[in-house]
């Protein structure tokens, strides 16, 4: 009698149509979180983010430390699922601002929801925050979200209060230059121009009969034309972030992006106290060559190659003055210098190097 007393009221509960007017109480809430139905779960934790009852969202902290998404190793969830957690994030973050999650809880959820794990690891003290942000850092190969979470502990780790040993090593070691050497017959024959990618909005989608507007937090970086709040910042480059319904087009030619080159340039940047654009050091450049013959061209590539592994030097003796990098440290931690050569000649004089129009041989140095 008790399986079916059971089994009615999941059922009523499973039926029951809510929308955003609905009245419902702290024992209404739980109710519903319980159930078991991701619908009523996601109203719960929606209506609870509206109308501030801390005494529920107070809850949702260990709701979520018992979930499968925090205690299966693996666990992928669905659709619906993905809409309980967007909801109940959402509450925790907007809905009580004073709300804490433990590390370990932040530590797991960053591997599918980093700009919330982010935001939420920001409200506990420093001396927690510091082992989940090098181990999202030291994580960032492992998914596009892990990516970003590695960047985003990368520019926080960047300007922590005391240097943190070794990771300014790290960010070198893993940084690029990229110079390509256009190499023509004379030099009325210079040119150059690279084609140019395109994005734009996705179309949006249809909400979800029955359920409710769920909103995530959308981060985007420089040169965003929106606004936002301020997700965090290095120097005068900030990572900002708005929250869109769920069914909104999400495509953006500004999304934020992993933890890449230009990110690691702009924290040696910031360590200097440079602009990115005013160092020496730059992400990519291209060289035009005029070909005389193979000791004129060995001599100008080697003097180009020269000039740019000076410029790491300096970046490195500023970084172990700064107590970046120790004098170890300060002898081998240098970006790669990715040399690559395209030939605009026929017959191209250079054995091995890209023709036009070709993707380019590159040489590692």
């Amino acid at each position: 009698m008790l399986g079916v007393t059971v089994l009615l009221l999941t059922n009523q509960l499973s039926s029951q149509t809510i929308s955003h007017e609905t009245s419902a109480g702290h024992e209404q809430l739980l109710a519903w979180l319980q159930s078991g139905d991701p619908r009523l779960a996601a109203w719960a934790a929606t209506l609870a983010r509206e109308r501030n009852q801390n005494t529920f969202i107070a809850l949702l902290p260990e709701w979520l430390k018992q979930s499968p998404l925090i205690r299966d190793y693996g666990y992928s969830p669905r659709a619906e699922d993905r809409r309980i957690y967007d909801a109940v994030l959402d509450a925790l973050i907007r809905g009580n601002r004073e709300q804490t999650v433990e590390p370990g809880v932040l530590r797991e959820l960053g591997g599918n929801y980093p700009i919330q794990a982010f935001l939420l690891l920001a409200r506990l003290p420093a001396e927690q925050q510091l082992p989940v942000l090098k181990e999202w850092f030291s994580v960032g190969e492992l998914s596009r979200e892990h990516s970003v979470l590695a960047k985003l502990a990368a520019m926080r780790l960047a300007q922590w209060q005391a240097p943190i040993p070794g990771f300014a090593a790290l960010v070198l070691r893993d940084s690029e230059e990229q110079v390509t050497v256009a190499l023509y017959a004379s030099p009325n024959t210079l040119s150059g121009g690279w084609g140019m990618g395109s994005c734009g909005d996705s179309l949006a989608r249809q909400p979800a009969p029955g359920w409710p507007v769920v909103y995530l937090p959308f981060a985007e970086e420089p040169p965003s034309p929106t606004g936002g709040n301020t997700l965090i910042a290095l120097g005068d480059q900030a990572v900002t972030y708005r929250w869109v319904e769920e069914n909104s087009p999400g495509g953006s030619c500004y999304g934020l992006a992993g933890l890449d080159q230009r990110t690691r340039h702009q924290i040696v940047a910031y360590w200097l106290g440079q602009s990115p654009s005013k160092m020496k050091w730059e992400l990519s450049k291209s060289v035009a060559v005029v070909w005389t013959n193979r000791a004129g061209f060995d001599s100008t590539v080697g003097r180009l190659v020269e000039a740019e592994e000076e410029s790491f030097g300096v970046i490195a003796d500023r970084l172990l003055h700064a107590g970046l990098l120790s004098r170890d440290e300060a002898g081998w931690a240098r970006p790669k210098l990715i040399l690559r050569v395209v030939c605009h000649i026929k017959p191209c004089p250079v054995s091995g190097a890209s023709i036009t129009d070709e993707p380019p041989v590159s040489f590692v140095f």
